[in-house]
């Protein structure tokens, strides 16, 4: 296996955004590219990690493939976030919404997949959505119902960061 590692660098302050590998990745912001310094990717041919370190409060971010070819696993890895009060993923019309509060663990039950072009009365989907704390953070799996499907599909994230003070 050919262990081909993409990382999406992002300079800090004042930086422009760097992707390597002929530009397979690209992370957007309000539905345009531009400079996101807490978010990066780490790709293999067998796997997408997009790591989100923490920042207090609410954020967004989309990936995407710009060939359109997602591999079967997909994780999200929150760097240093205690908890997410909540995190929401989507792919074209589907979208699923979840948390994983400072007293859990890990959080593997299923959640409502809701599909914006499914008939008007249907039965809403379920998926499962696996988190697990991890030393340093959490983890997310992406299940295959959110993972885009074209290249007109992107990964949709929004989050928010469990804080009180």
């Amino acid at each position: 296996m050919s262990v081909a590692v993409l990382l999406v660098s992002l300079i800090g302050a004042g930086g422009e955004l760097g992707v390597l590998d002929g530009d397979r990745w690209s992370i957007e912001r309000n539905g345009r590219r531009e400079r996101v310094d807490n978010v990066t990717i780490e790709a293999t041919t067998d796997q997408v990690v997009v790591v989100v370190r923490r920042r207090f409060g609410i954020d967004h971010a989309a990936i995407r493939s710009t060939t359109g070819k997602w591999p079967k696993r997909v994780i999200l890895r929150f760097e240093e976030f205690p908890a997410l009060e909540g995190l929401r993923i989507g792919a074209g019309s589907r979208s699923a919404a979840t948390f994983l509060n400072g007293g859990q663990d890990k959080s593997d039950g299923p959640v409502v997949l809701k599909d914006t072009t499914a008939k008007p009365g249907a039965p809403a989907g379920k998926v499962v959505i696996p988190m697990v704390r991890k030393k340093g953070g959490i983890e997310v799996q992406i299940p295959a119902e959110l993972i885009p499907r074209s290249e007109r599909e992107s990964l949709s994230l929004q989050w928010v960061d469990f804080y009180r003070r």
